[in-house]
């Protein structure tokens, strides 16, 4: 198993846009999310991406995550969790430059810091190889550059104190952000990923599955938003091997299912006339400490059902991937999880998920 963790520290836009000053990084986010998805798709790949949430303008409130001073926040701690734990094989830190940048000459950068910073960097655990990446990109007509990254450039310092392997990866904002193009960098990642030496014992702690098949529309660190098409299938299945701690109701009402009913049924959900609402669905993962919150939301008039059978009680336990109940025809599904090591995402907005068997997340 080869796990890859992408970060993406400047992601969020402030709410102050000056002319002239790169505040935040347009498209890093979509970058990491994109590439991590198609490398998720390759067997034994696990690729998870983590985003900061705050702007790293100081004067609107914000910290720059890329920083030493950053270290103690949210978002360097879930970093520093798995890197210092050693379960990430490959850490990748996503940034992107605008026109007016230095490096506009190129369309991907690689900014090592290594040359200039004297801390005592641990072996790394994996052989990166990142010069094949590079070389695979720039055969594939992707113009790429290099150059020696600042120390101040700290997660990939950080990681690579406690034996990360790490690279920051700047993305021309001009670069189209394409599907041409995405497929011209995630086959460079592939190649890469052919060279790659592992240590034996690398492996995942377990995934998150879909519980739902449709399309991600929101794909953020702890939150996966999943529409339900009227085509897709609408079995509901359990996204963790684990037991369902509670079922409730935002509204809308529970019916028990009628004499001589489907067996299975344990309860039916219906929301209100002309109105959108939701069931929830709480599970406590098997082996760790982690929540799973399914909610299923269904209702007139967004969707055309209002209607969700469950198949499953408080207290009972279920496999991950088995079916729990059904929605009649088109609705959405929203996952969210949390615990002491909540999983990263591994999917990207647009991406086409199957119930019970797409891994949305994982925890290291």
């Amino acid at each position: 198993m080869v796990r890859l963790l992408f970060t993406v520290p400047h992601a969020a836009r402030p709410p102050i846009e000056r002319p002239g000053e790169h505040l935040w990084d347009r498209a890093a986010e979509w970058w990491a999310r994109h590439v991590a998805a198609e490398l998720q798709r390759v067997p034994g790949v696990t690729a998870g991406v983590l985003i900061a949430s705050t702007t790293r303008d100081r004067s609107q409130g914000g910290e720059d995550q890329n920083r030493p001073e950053s270290r103690r926040s949210a978002f360097r701690g879930a970093i520093s969790n798995v890197t210092q734990r050693g379960v990430i094989d490959v850490l990748f830190d996503m940034h992107s430059f605008p026109p007016q940048s230095d490096y506009s000459a190129f369309d991907v950068l690689f900014l090592d810091p290594l040359p200039l910073c004297n801390q005592a960097y641990v072996a790394p655990r994996a052989k990166p190889a990142f010069s094949v990446l590079g070389e695979a990109m720039l055969a594939r007509g992707v113009n790429v550059g290099s150059a020696t990254g600042a120390c101040s450039n700290d997660i990939v310092v950080r990681a690579r104190e406690v034996g990360t392997p790490a690279m920051l990866l700047e993305f021309a904002e001009t670069l189209p952000r394409d599907e041409r193009t995405l497929a011209l960098v995630a086959d460079a990642f592939r190649d890469w990923l052919g060279v790659l030496k592992l240590p034996e014992n690398a492996r995942a702690q377990f995934d998150v599955l879909s519980p739902v098949s449709g399309t991600v529309e929101v794909a953020e660190n702890q939150l996966v938003h999943i529409y339900i098409a009227p085509d897709d299938p609408h079995g509901v299945f359990m996204p963790a091997s684990g037991v369902v701690r509670k079922i409730w109701a935002e509204r809308g009402v529970f019916l028990s299912p009628p004499p001589g009913g489907d067996a299975r049924i344990s309860s039916i959900f219906v929301a209100p006339e002309w109105k959108t609402e939701q069931v929830h669905l709480l599970i406590d993962y098997a082996e760790g400490a982690l929540v799973v919150q399914v909610e299923l939301e269904v209702g007139h008039p967004e969707y055309i059902t209002d209607t969700v059978s469950l198949h499953v009680r408080e207290g009972e336990a279920r496999e991950a991937g088995a079916q729990i109940g059904e929605i009649l025809i088109g609705s959405r599904a929203i996952v969210r999880y949390s615990g002491d090591t909540p999983p990263f995402t591994t999917v990207a907005p647009g991406q086409h998920v199957e119930g019970g068997r797409t891994v949305i997340a994982t925890v290291w």
